[in-house]
């Protein structure tokens, strides 16, 4: 039976998504046109540490129980073909398209001189599990590190059933990799600010961030509804608080708030479903790994045009080149949901077994599909 989808999480993802474009369209103006990014267009980066605890939360939350009684081979099997139908359909043609693009571009652009290696990491969606595999699609780090952190899911759904112990270890294990990341030095414009090729350390930052999500889902508060204003102003304060560590620099700090920004969303109060459970912040949401995936197809047709109309104002130059780029991208990213993600997912699930029952049912209400 399929789980109540959590619409204001969904919702966030949008909006985490749109985050990255605007990082994206900031450095993009700097670099072709030497105008700094804006403050909060300098941080988005932080939004990809989101999507990874909102992506453990949501994981645990639909299959934690499927693993919490034990292990077989039929359910990993099948929860990783879940994950690959998810992730693989739109991620294969996206690839493809991006490295014919950077092919036409000429030596030096990524994947334009690729190996039979080089091929198979990223077709497999292995290329950054610390390999030296160039990305043939810039942003698909992420991908493929979340992709490695399913492997580890069942086993720590098994853990936190079976061990009082796990559940702090796993915490442990978690902020000490993303204090990893931060103190690394290898950060671009932040401490977390990291996706180096041929690094473990985009991994090491995945598996914090996913973990913490986990975690967030296995002590989720429970509201009673006389507690939905204490609910509210917690996830204000809680949010306000984590936008300011990261405006500071402290981006282990606020992604370790991110677990509770996330538990709180998913409880389902007045705040979190007046700002992003609404229809347009919720369609969005759907569309967001689509926004993600192909947002920079759009971003230098976009430069140009906007440096055309706005000469050398700069304000006009960057509010033309962010509306440039949005309109494109969430049109773009509708169709591309539409006619290749979702027809891409139910083709891969015709030839999955169904998912076995959980074993022990779940008094909790859920989150849709990740």
């Amino acid at each position: 039976m399929a789980r109540e989808e959590l619409r204001a999480l969904t919702g966030i993802r949008g909006i985490a998504a749109v985050a990255v474009v605007l990082y994206h369209v900031g450095e993009a103006v700097e670099q072709r046109f030497g105008i700094p990014a804006p403050a909060p267009f300098r941080h988005g980066y932080i939004a990809v540490d989101l999507f990874f605890v909102l992506s453990g939360f949501i994981i645990a939350y639909n299959y934690m129980n499927l693993f919490s009684g034990g292990f077989d081979l039929r359910s990993y099997a099948t929860f990783i073909g879940k994950r690959v139908a998810r992730l693989y359909p739109l991620y294969l043609v996206l690839t493809l398209v991006y490295f014919v693009k950077n092919a036409i571009r000429g030596p030096g652009a990524a994947g334009s001189a690729a190996s039979a290696g080089d091929w198979a990491a990223n077709l497999t969606m292995t290329h950054s599990w610390g390999f030296d595999a160039p990305r043939f699609l810039g942003v698909s780090w992420s991908i493929s590190t979340e992709f490695l952190v399913y492997f580890l899911f069942p086993a720590m759904a098994l853990a936190l059933a079976r061990s009082r112990l796990a559940a702090p270890l796993l915490a442990v294990l978690a902020v000490a990799s993303i204090a990893m990341v931060a103190l690394s030095g290898a950060g671009i414009n932040g401490p977390l600010d990291v996706v180096r090729e041929g690094s473990p350390l985009p991994a090491v930052r995945c598996f914090g961030g996913f973990v913490l999500g986990v975690l967030a889902h296995r002590f989720r508060p429970k509201r009673a509804g006389r507690a939905a204003l204490r609910a509210d102003i917690a996830l204000f304060v809680a949010g306000i608080t984590a936008i300011v560590l990261v405006e500071e620099g402290l981006d282990a700090a606020a992604v370790c708030l991110f677990p509770l920004v996330v538990a709180l969303l998913a409880d389902g109060g007045r705040l979190g479903d007046t700002l992003f459970a609404g229809r347009p912040v919720h369609r969005l949401g759907e569309w967001s790994y689509a926004v993600y995936l192909a947002h920079f197809l759009c971003i230098n047709p976009a430069l140009g045009l906007a440096g055309r109309i706005a000469g050398s104002r700069a304000n006009v130059l960057e509010v033309s080149a962010i509306v440039l780029t949005l309109v494109p991208v969430v049109a773009l990213s509708a169709l591309l949901h539409r006619r290749i993600e979702v027809p891409g997912r139910r083709l891969f699930l015709l030839v999955l077994p169904p998912m076995p029952t959980a074993r022990h049912p779940s008094p909790t209400a859920g989150a849709g599909e990740s």
